[in-house]
């Protein structure tokens, strides 16, 4: 492409390339340059080019930025608008935004002729290539900045809306290209015609706990939900979006920090007018050898060269003259500044003092106000489904005649909002395939969590209703008991599926391995390292992958394993105030090893 300063690049590395098994496009190889690194040199001439799509991929050279339409995966009209709005945070006033799609292999060669139609119709909205066989392509194209924002206005937001929409007020012409200079690659016969090969599936192993933490936190990152602008009285436990700036300093004046005196040189000083809080003061300096009366949070005026206390001060009356203020006898002068808060002492103007991805606790709200800050940016919620699965299970009463009480969605549902998850609802479903599948398929929800059904017995239909599906499986088991069986997969739909084991400790224990990292990574959260704790005495460990242990803490600092942790049990996880992580092998007294937090006894998330 000819360096244009009028046009600038968005390139689309691929959605959820469900025909192709979810593999990453761009990083397909054809004619010995990946499908991403074709599409940039496609776009070489551009001063600004953004690639819409997963994290980036190793062929995004440096300087590239790499942007995620939002919320994630919600089409490609969605991945194009995200494009432009990052084009324009990058500094572009370009005219037009070429569009190019990593799969459209040939965009080298279309992209020049896009370009020529461009000085043919300069007054057209957009221009789209048609090829030999009359196909056009809309996912290559040069497209008016300012028509595509205009057409966004008017539908009122893309998000899930086809190119179709986006495009249909436009005024587009078609540009005759050669026949298969369109050509993309959705399905495995588009990639073998091309001669493009696709790599074999990968297999899954079973993931360490910290292993298995990262990848579910990284999945939820990959899908950052949406977000909105809220007063900041109502956004008390929500998740910053984007930084908190300080509209003014912090304090925005100069101030008192005590009841007391504001005065200027030496003492003793002649008494002026009192200074109250919240009097908008005189600008004129005191004068040397004054003082005045002055509140706690009043602003000092100029010149002021400390404040005297109130139990550090007389105030005495002088016949027939102006009343003073002396010290008390004994003390020496007061310091220059003492007892002053300067201006910006806390915060400066433009500062940023919150960071996204911190959750506004009742002290970063009241900070936020102190700066000045009257909306703060926060993620929505991400949604979250529970189907509980088990003929035997009944919502109330006593377990008996077979019947076992449901103990999982009374602390399953709690503990998806306590972590920042909205929970949708929870269904209640026999070991039937048919009964899971339906309650998988009727949710919307961005989790789905499924317990039971995950092993390999006659009466476990998960893993097999997922297969029917076409999920795909993410992590297949975990390093660790309890809770080995537990599954990750990703749907169609763009849902993504947690299969928690149906013992209570073990989809409990689970849950805090993989349904906890993933909300933060949805929420844009940072993945906390695992803090270590001091074992008290030896805990073996037979067998591969790590042991989790309900712990209790002592009072010596150290922690002590818990009774009634037999993964069917719950009396253990109850009284625990963390998980301790044994590696295999085992562990002798005083060794450390990380430990598993549990979410209802953080004292400061984040």
């Amino acid at each position: 492409m000819p360096a244009r300063a009028d046009v600038d690049a968005v390139i689309l590395a691929g959605g959820r390339a469900r025909r192709l098994g979810g593999l990453d496009k761009g990083a397909l190889v054809f004619e010995g340059s990946t499908l991403v690194e074709r599409a940039l040199a496609a776009a070489d001439g551009a001063a600004h080019r953004i690639v819409v799509g997963d994290a980036a991929p190793a062929s995004v050279p440096p300087g590239v930025r790499v942007v995620r339409e939002e919320p994630v995966h919600s089409g490609p009209a969605s991945a194009v608008m995200a494009g432009v709005d990052a084009l324009a945070s990058a500094g572009s006033t370009a005219t037009w935004a070429l569009v190019i799609a990593c799969d459209v292999v040939h965009s080298a060669e279309v992209t020049g002729v896009l370009l020529a139609g461009a000085d043919a119709h300069p007054d057209a909205d957009g221009f789209v290539p048609v090829d030999g066989d009359g196909h056009r392509q809309v996912l290559i194209g040069l497209y008016r900045v300012a028509a595509l924002r205009a057409a966004r206005d008017a539908i009122g937001g893309v998000a899930d809306s086809s190119m179709k929409r986006l495009l249909e007020s436009l005024r587009l012409v078609e540009v005759a290209v050669g026949a298969g200079a369109t050509a993309d690659v959705d399905t495995p016969e588009q990639a073998a015609a091309l001669g493009i090969g696709l790599p074999p599936a990968p297999t899954l192993l079973a993931p360490t706990v910290a292993d298995a933490r990262l990848r579910a936190h990284e999945l939820g990152a990959a899908r950052l939900t949406g977000h909105r602008r809220l007063a900041v009285e109502s956004a008390a436990g929500l998740t910053l979006a984007d930084d908190v700036v300080a509209e003014t300093a912090v304090p925005a004046f100069n101030n008192s920090a005590m009841d007391g005196w504001a005065v200027a040189g030496p003492g003793p000083w002649r008494l002026g007018e009192p200074i109250h809080a919240g009097d908008d003061i005189d600008e004129s300096p005191l004068e040397e050898g004054t003082a005045h009366r002055i509140m706690t949070g009043a602003e000092v005026p100029p010149g002021t060269w400390a404040v005297v206390r109130r139990e550090d001060g007389i105030d005495v009356a002088v016949p027939a003259g102006t009343p003073q203020l002396s010290l008390r006898e004994g003390l020496p002068q007061p310091r220059g500044g003492h007892h002053i808060r300067p201006a910006g002492e806390e915060a400066s103007a433009g500062e940023a003092v919150l960071r996204r991805g911190q959750v506004l606790t009742p002290p970063r709200l009241g900070l936020a106000a102190a700066c000045g800050v009257d909306t703060v940016s926060v993620r929505n919620l991400p949604t979250v489904e529970l189907v509980v699965v088990g003929d035997e299970l009944v919502g109330a009463g006593t377990s008996g005649g077979g019947k076992i009480r449901d103990a999982l969605t009374p602390q399953l549902i709690p503990l998806i909002e306590s972590i920042g998850g909205r929970a949708t609802g929870a269904a209640r479903v026999g070991d039937h395939a048919p009964d899971i599948e339906t309650a998988i398929q009727r949710s919307a929800a961005d989790v789905i969590v499924v317990t039971g059904g995950t092993s390999l017995g006659d009466a476990d239909h998960t893993r097999a209703v997922l297969n029917g599906l076409g999920a795909r499986l993410l992590i297949d088991g975990i390093l660790s008991r309890p809770g080995r069986p537990a599954l990750v997969a990703h749907l169609e739909s763009g849902s993504l599926v947690i299969c928690l084991p149906g013992n209570p400790l073990a989809a409990m224990l689970a849950s805090l391995v993989l349904l906890c990292p993933m909300l933060d990574g949805m929420l844009g959260r940072p993945l906390n390292p695992l803090p270590q704790v001091r074992l008290g005495s030896g805990i073996p460990n037979p067998r591969p992958g790590a042991l989790l242990v309900p712990s209790r803490m002592t009072p010596d600092g150290s922690a002590a394993p818990a009774d009634w942790t037999d993964s069917g049990m719950l009396r253990g996880l109850a009284l625990a105030d963390l998980v301790a992580v044994v590696p295999p092998g085992g562990t002798p007294a005083d060794d450390l090893v990380d430990a598993l937090p549990l979410p209802w006894n953080r004292k400061d998330p984040v």
